[in-house]
C-alpha cells in the first residue's frame, strides 16, 4: 500500500532541517574556505526533497479522504481495501513520479552537501 501521511511528514522534516542545519552551521562557521554559493545550492535539493515528500502526504491524505464517503460498515476487511486502493490507484502516477524526485533530490542533496564542505 502506502506509507502512512505522518511518515511522510516526519521525513520531510528532517530533509527540512538537514537544508537548515547546513545553511545555519556554514554561516556560523568560522571557516573562510567555505563558498556560500555552494552551500546555498546545498541546501535547495533538501528543501526541494522536504516539499517534495509534503506533496505526497497530502495526495495520499486526499485520496484516502476521497474513498473514507464510500466505506460503510457493510462492507467486509478485503472490500474496504479494495476501496482504498482503488482511491490509491488514481494518484499512483502522480506518487510514482513524486517518490522518484524524491530519491533524486536526495541524492543531489547527497553529492552537494559533500562539495560544498571540504574535507578537514
Amino acid at each position: 500500500m502506502t506509507p502512512p501521511p505522518a511518515l511522510l511528514n516526519f521525513l520531510a522534516g528532517i530533509f527540512a532541517a538537514a537544508g537548515v542545519n547546513l545553511l545555519t552551521g556554514a554561516v556560523e562557521s568560522s571557516s573562510m574556505d567555505l563558498n556560500i554559493r555552494n552551500v546555498v545550492f546545498a541546501c535547495l535539493p533538501w528543501f526541494g526533497s522536504a516539499i517534495s515528500l509534503a506533496v505526497t502526504a497530502t495526495i495520499i491524505d486526499r485520496a484516502h479522504a476521497d474513498a473514507n464517503p464510500l466505506i460503510t460498515p457493510n462492507l467486509t476487511a478485503a472490500e474496504k481495501r479494495a476501496v482504498l486502493g482503488s482511491a490509491v490507484e488514481r494518484v499512483r502516477g502522480r506518487l510514482i513520479a513524486l517518490g522518484a524526485a524524491t530519491l533524486i533530490l536526495v541524492s543531489l542533496g547527497t553529492l552537494a552537501t559533500l562539495h560544498a564542505i571540504p574535507p578537514r
